[in-house]
């Protein structure tokens, strides 16, 4: 499943963990924790919300790689 910017992780361990930031050090001062995830199957990476599991941002590794 690919998901989009709003979107609630139901599932957190489908995704490979990469590293966590302060909210403010990646532009979300209002977040606490936010968490680097990569979906391998569908190149994807995300930056969620560790407290709610909500998607904040969504990069697509294939298009990055152009």
């Amino acid at each position: 499943m690919i998901y989009s910017i709003g979107d609630v992780i139901k599932d957190i361990s489908e995704f490979h963990w990469q590293s966590d930031w302060n909210g403010d050090e990646v532009g979300f001062p209002e977040i606490e924790t936010v968490g680097l995830y990569t979906d391998f199957i569908n190149c994807y990476t995300y930056y969620i919300d560790m407290d709610s599991l909500r998607i904040l941002e969504v990069f697509n590794d294939r298009e990055e790689e152009e």
